[in-house]
């Protein structure tokens, strides 16, 4: 088990040798007291609380994964002891982290079907495969679902926003129980998201609210996730949340591709997918050369297969690796009808010499 990161390992030899052992590849081990608890340090939370929600949507939390280590790390395994609580990634496992990156893991709880509070221990399982090494992060999971509250079941969620405009979600909130219960305040954290409330009913034993969360037109490209926490006037338990989650995307976009590392004289393929919230016809695609371009116009043929008005294109292109040899990025233009910009994408890679 040699799987290294300054913060966990530590050399076999002693101190006195290392001016010495400078010279030569230096062998890093697990610390001696528990050789299998390497996956504690790319996780730094130990408990998932969700806190109080209201019942009738599931409610989550994003888990994130940051591989501290030089190797590739695999999730193989996502558990969970109690019926209530799932993991969204587990049926697609096993999951790739590289060196160096960080990847979000999301548990999932059921506040359709039950209710109360609850604890229970989820388990996320690693492995290193360049040295079969295997670890297990144990996670402590609370919640407790509120009889007396009840939003709809898609009330988290915002779907897809188009870039730069804005976009409103509402949610009903009803809550059963005494007729003076008010809310008082509602905010998410993330500033691109506002929230309001508007009381619409009140009646013995009932009082309904709706509650606006709105994408800002200004929010950036990207998934998006928080919470909305609300406050009360009740004398205990004051606070509870609904989580909510969504993602800005431009209206259209294609792929940037890698062709990777090509020698010289031999050919590659490789597809751009184009996709839009609306139909997009494609007119044409044209080769931006630049100043520094090093690719020539005919090294280059790019197919449309399809040109008709659909939300997905896929279009081949096909690099026939020219002689001079050096890494390249290449930006080429798609016009698109209805549109006056085009759509952009580039095409990176790198040309070496057949006896490379």
């Amino acid at each position: 088990m040699i799987l290294s990161t300054s913060v966990r390992f530590r050399p076999i030899v002693p101190v006195v040798f290392v001016a010495l052992l400078s010279l030569f590849p230096i062998v890093w081990t697990y610390a001696q007291d528990d050789p299998s608890n390497w996956g504690s340090k790319m996780c730094k939370v130990t408990e998932l609380d969700f806190g109080s929600v209201p019942n009738g949507a599931e409610t989550s939390i994003k888990v994130p994964l940051t591989n501290v280590f030089k190797e590739d790390i695999q999730i193989t395994g996502l558990t969970e002891a109690w019926r209530c609580l799932r993991w969204r990634e587990a049926t697609q496992l096993p999951l790739t982290i590289p060196s160096g990156q960080e990847r979000l893991v999301t548990l999932c709880a059921n506040a359709v079907s039950f209710r109360g509070e609850h604890k229970s221990r989820v388990m996320i399982m690693l492995l290193d495969p360049v040295h079969s090494a295997t670890s297990e992060i144990n996670l402590l999971a609370k919640i407790r679902i509120r009889d007396d509250l009840a939003v709809p079941l898609d009330a988290g969620s915002i779907g897809i926003v188009q870039e730069g405009t804005k976009a409103e979600h509402k949610i009903e909130l009803r809550y059963t129980g005494p007729i003076n219960w008010q809310l008082l305040n509602a905010k998410a954290a993330n500033p691109n998201l506002d929230v309001t409330f508007t009381e619409t009913s009140r009646e013995e034993g009932s009082v309904v609210y709706q509650v606006v969360v709105t994408v800002r037109a200004d929010a950036p490209k990207g998934a998006f996730y928080d919470r909305v926490v609300f406050e009360s006037n009740e004398a205990v338990n004051t606070t509870f949340s609904i989580p909510v989650e969504g993602k800005v995307e431009p209206e259209m976009a294609a792929t940037d591709a890698s062709f990777g590392k090509l020698h010289s004289g031999t050919s590659k393929t490789i597809n751009i997918i184009v996709r839009g919230l609306r139909p997009i016809e494609i007119l044409g695609v044209e080769h931006h050369r630049r100043e520094s371009s090093t690719i020539d116009e005919d090294a280059i043929q790019v197919k449309l297969n399809r040109v008709d008005a659909r939300p997905l294109h896929v279009i081949p292109v096909t690099l026939n690796a020219p002689h001079k040899v050096g890494a390249f990025e290449e930006e080429f233009l798609i016009r698109v009808a209805d549109r006056d910009r085009p759509i952009s994408f580039r095409l990176r890679g790198s040309i070496v010499s057949q006896d490379e």
